[in-house]
């Protein structure tokens, strides 16, 4: 059973390198103690709707435990940005500048920002969402929150984290970790997506739905009757492109991409005069 979570003040002492947990702590719900500050850690870039859900649910269940949580995503939020409006669709690589960013978000006023709510006097520990180590901006938190002697655990299972564990993490990541990311991050397939749609549209597809150019203008002539207006084969594969830009909006998935693709090289062969 997980306990619940203490404020550790540390200190350092001449000659250590490393900081040591004095005897004295405080559980943060106790009465008489106004709550303890705490950063709550985490990726962002890259994540579904940058994250935010998971330091939502994180910084609630804090909350229940006494703590007061500053969130990077409430900060975002207090500065206007939308997660649910602007969506980052990354890939499993997060790159050592700032070329990645919203067009939304001033990189620089943003490190600045949580970086001096790191720094903040009030703030005596932070807690780690789950590959926070994924995310530059994390890591460089961590270990300033580190430099600073702070107490640092995890957001999930409330263990503190150590130098060590920090090692073997950077080492070999944590399997649950790993699935995690695999489900954030689609890696169903290495083929390219071009290829995939190429070989899709010029063989399955054909066999089991008949020449693409004879099924969007059946197609076509379906959809006018149902309308009452005219719709040309040519406006299937574009309206078939906006159906799976429609789907990724809401779910990053790589069935999209894939089609898409493959309805746009369909609607170019019949400008054409071409066949798969």
């Amino acid at each position: 059973m997980t306990e619940t979570p203490q404020e550790v003040i540390k200190t350092i002492r001449p000659g250590d390198l490393e900081p040591k947990v004095s005897s004295k702590t405080l559980n943060p719900g106790d009465p008489g103690h106004k709550p303890v500050q705490l950063y709550l850690a985490g990726p962002m870039r890259g994540f579904e709707y940058f994250n935010f859900p998971a330091f939502d649910k994180h910084k609630e269940k804090l909350e229940e435990c006494g703590w007061k949580v500053v969130s990077p995503a409430d900060l975002d939020r207090a500065a206007g940005f939308d997660p649910d409006h602007v969506r980052h669709n990354g890939f499993y690589e997060f790159v050592e500048n700032c070329e990645d960013w919203p067009l939304e978000m001033d990189a620089n006023d943003i490190i600045r920002r949580d970086m001096n709510a790191v720094m903040d006097p009030e703030t005596k520990a932070m807690a780690m969402l789950p590959c926070w180590w994924l995310s530059t901006g994390a890591t460089a938190e961590y270990y300033l929150a580190r430099m600073r002697g702070l107490y640092i655990f995890e957001a999930d299972t409330f263990k503190e984290i150590t130098a060590k564990d920090v090692d073997l993490v950077m080492a070999l990541p944590d399997p649950d970790d790993v699935n995690l990311i695999e489900q954030v991050f689609d890696k169903s397939s290495d083929e390219d997506p071009c290829d995939e749609a190429k070989r899709i549209t010029s063989g399955d597809r054909n066999d089991d739905y008949g020449p693409p150019d004879i099924d969007m203008l059946r197609i076509a002539k379906l959809w006018s009757a149902y309308l009452g207006t005219l719709v040309t084969q040519y406006d299937v594969p574009q309206m078939m492109t906006l159906l799976k830009v429609s789907r990724e909006k809401h779910a990053t998935k790589r069935d999209n991409a894939v089609d898409a693709i493959g309805y746009q090289r369909i609607y170019q062969l019949m400008r054409e005069g071409k066949q798969p």
